[in-house]
């Protein structure tokens, strides 16, 4: 049998492969997803993890205090189900993961013993990325990935974060949106039930209004 148009499968092949299977499973997912916490557990396990970083931490921001915060963890962070050692608060403008919210850009470091940006967590790490949670002109976070070896990060790494990144950040603005409606439904929901209080307890005085329907459905009639 000829073999042209074939070639051997080296291990660049495998690794490209294999990440390609992790991102299909994660926009599979993606659309599963209802809850930014969870979808943040999924990211740092079942996305970085199985992309080969040895370690990763999926950061939010609060605009409001000026803070990112630890959410989900792989690795040292994360000894036991969802919990996270060692949880630290970060402002924006702190630490390499605090730059990359202020300039909105990934960093990528060599060698932290030279960084002087860098925040030792559990175990000192030696090369450091991250990348922004970043969708239309709104931070949301970062994923951020230590390794114990110098310069172990190369453009490949930045890649792959990138598009997990950027398939994390789609995700979080929909359930943000989706948030935000829910909030102004209740409080919508809440002036509509004072205001039918308030109507009936005029019809009850003198007659002008009376409610009507069963429940699930209330209509007025004005007489």
């Amino acid at each position: 049998m000829s073999s042209v148009g074939f070639k051997p499968i080296d291990h660049e092949d495998e690794i490209d492969r294999s990440s390609l299977k992790v991102l299909n499973d994660f926009a599979i997912e993606l659309i599963r997803m209802v809850d930014d916490d969870k979808l943040a557990w999924y990211v740092a396990r079942e996305v970085v993890g199985k992309l080969g970083f040895v370690d990763c931490v999926v950061y939010f921001v609060d605009h409001d205090k000026g803070m990112l915060h630890q959410v989900a963890a792989m690795g040292d962070k994360n000894p036991l189900a969802n919990e996270i050692s060692n949880r630290l608060e970060i402002p924006i403008g702190s630490g390499v993961t605090g730059n990359v919210v202020k300039y909105r850009q990934p960093i990528i470091v060599d060698d932290l013993l030279h960084d002087s940006r860098y925040i030792p967590d559990l175990n000192p790490a030696r090369s450091e990325i991250c990348v922004p949670l970043l969708c239309d002109d709104t931070i949301l976070g970062v994923i951020d990935c230590e390794d114990p070896r110098v310069g172990h990060f190369k453009q490949r790494h930045l890649e792959l974060l990138n598009t997990v990144s950027a398939m994390t950040s789609s995700k979080l603005a929909l359930l943000n949106k989706d948030a935000v409606a829910i909030r102004l439904d209740f409080r919508n929901g809440r002036a509509r039930d004072a205001l039918i209080r308030n109507v009936v307890s005029v019809g009850n005085n003198d007659g002008k209004a009376v409610r009507e329907g069963g429940q699930g459905s209330v209509m007025y009639c004005f007489r």
